[in-house]
């Protein structure tokens, strides 16, 4: 009688460590699944700032340009020459796309930085 508990309890005993394995098992598997989901957003975010880093540097290259047109206008007026409105009307045509693609930039979620 002793000897058949012995062999249930062992067996018990078995049946436990082969079912802790196979939670462990489980538990492991889920973990690298959580990983590779986890580095995949990381790779997305780093793809995000890079386009945006892309697309903010288009869009200081025409302030720039647009820095250089008011410099050029103010340089004018120093040497008493006059600026007319067209010369003014330049500046903001230039400005206002400028403008315009900051405020589409992050304003839907799903796209972030839509097609210029």
């Amino acid at each position: 009688m002793i000897g058949a508990l012995l062999v249930l309890v062992l067996f018990v005993v078995v049946l436990h460590a082969i079912a802790t394995k196979e939670t462990l098992r489980a538990i492991l598997t889920q973990q690298h699944s959580m990983e590779a989901r986890l580095m995949s957003t990381v790779n997305d975010l780093k793809a995000l700032v890079t386009a945006l880093d892309t697309e903010t540097n288009a869009v200081a290259a025409k302030l720039d340009a647009q820095i250089a047109l008011i410099q050029q206008l103010k340089d004018q007026i120093a040497n008493g020459s006059p600026v007319s409105q067209a010369d003014l009307d330049a500046v903001v045509a230039g400005l206002q796309p400028i403008s315009d693609r900051l405020t589409t930039l992050g304003a839907d979620p799903n796209q972030p930085i839509p097609p210029a």
